[in-house]
């Protein structure tokens, strides 16, 4: 098993942190966003901040829930490769959020603010 990256949302040094603390205030506790279909990027982050919060809290250890329904698609790698914590699985995951935050950023025009310290140390990953 693998170990868990410097620079992630999960630490809350991802690349565009700010931006994601920002629009995680507009999704809810429980449930999907308001007016899902007009939002569907929020949407869809609200979607892959549940699994990747199941993943690193609980090893995605919920899959029986159906919550993990599309983790690939949203998050570039299978559950199964994603629960043994590899390196390059984690950058992969880490990449795919960056992907949704700055696609949830757009939607919903809320500035994205790019994380230098995680930019300048990404070889450190």
């Amino acid at each position: 098993m693998g170990q868990i990256l410097k620079y992630s949302y999960w630490n809350n040094r991802g690349l565009y942190q700010e931006t994601a603390t920002a629009l995680e205030k507009r999704i809810p506790t429980f449930g999907k966003v308001e007016d899902a279909k007009q939002h569907p990027k929020l949407e869809r982050l609200r979607r892959a901040t549940n699994m990747y919060y199941d993943l690193y809290n609980n090893g995605a250890g919920n899959t029986h829930t159906g919550m993990h329904r599309g983790f690939k698609g949203l998050l570039g790698v299978s559950i199964v490769l994603a629960r043994d914590f590899y390196r390059r699985d984690l950058l992969t995951i880490e990449l795919s959020v960056d992907r949704l935050v700055k696609d949830a950023a757009a939607e919903q025009n809320v500035p994205l603010v790019v994380n230098t310290e995680c930019q300048a140390h990404k070889e450190d990953n």
